[in-house]
């Protein structure tokens, strides 16, 4: 979908504001609902997917199954609402840079503060031409960031379930 557009700072495929919040994304709703509704906290419109279970009220992007996003982008920044209710997502990726690694955190870790399980060593490189450092972060490493909300969420979760 978006593969042969050009891509820089953020791409918003998700936007509960927009005119059309949900045109790109396929909704399946069986014992629930998915309805935009105005967030007391925020004050603004926010999209609210709600049913009996995860596997059975969901939205998936893009709409049809065969296509790909085709993002290049290096992080996925994500704000969710903690509703102390169960909740899940998938994030598929579609590898064709030799991706070795693709973890989450709850914030960008410079290379010094990158615990050594985590880091990626090049390989050799020809001093004769240096190669670009864009494009080898780009061809090894994948580093999908998560806000800190997403991981206070999921241990408020755990420690706080009713």
């Amino acid at each position: 979908m978006f593969k042969n557009t050009f891509q820089s700072g953020f791409l918003s495929i998700l936007y509960s504001i927009g005119s059309q919040p949900l045109q790109i994304w396929d909704k399946k709703v069986r014992n629930g609902h998915i309805k935009r509704i105005t967030d007391i906290d925020i004050q603004s419109l926010v999209l609210e997917v709600e049913g009996t279970n995860v596997s059975t009220t969901y939205i998936t992007c893009p709409a049809d199954p065969k296509k790909t996003l085709g993002i290049k982008l290096p992080f996925l920044v994500m704000i969710i609402k903690n509703l102390k209710k169960y909740f899940t997502f998938e994030v598929q990726i579609h590898a064709n840079c030799r991706i070795r690694r693709v973890y989450f955190s709850d914030r960008l870790y410079s290379e010094d503060e990158l615990p050594a399980e985590f880091k990626l060593y090049l390989p050799v490189q020809n001093k004769a031409k240096p190669p670009c450092k864009l494009l080898l972060w780009k061809r090894y490493h994948i580093r999908i960031l998560l806000m800190l909300l997403l991981s206070r969420l999921f241990n408020h979760l755990l420690t706080n379930q009713d």
